[in-house]
């Protein structure tokens, strides 16, 4: 929590905010494997921007390796919230 705070990081609950790139479809929609794989490791997507192959979730921190991990995920950023 100290490194978090320290950071501007805002933790609830052992999650954290991410700002995810990832990739579209050849139809330019998120897609949707990727989707489901970021909720089976606990994350909830509160907003996409599939233009862009943007997602705005809050996941779980001790899950951030394997998120980073997932099929056609290209980046992952924390969201500092202060």
């Amino acid at each position: 929590q100290a490194i978090a705070d320290e950071l501007g990081l805002r933790l609830e609950n052992g999650t954290i905010a991410l700002a995810m790139k990832v990739t579209r479809t050849d139809a330019g929609a998120i897609d949707p494997k990727i989707l489901q794989a970021l909720r089976t490791l606990g994350a909830t997507v509160s907003a996409e921007d599939a233009s862009r192959g943007l997602l705005i979730v809050r996941a779980p921190i001790s899950a951030l390796i394997k998120l980073a991990a997932v099929d056609g995920v290209k980046r992952v950023e924390p969201l500092a919230t202060k």
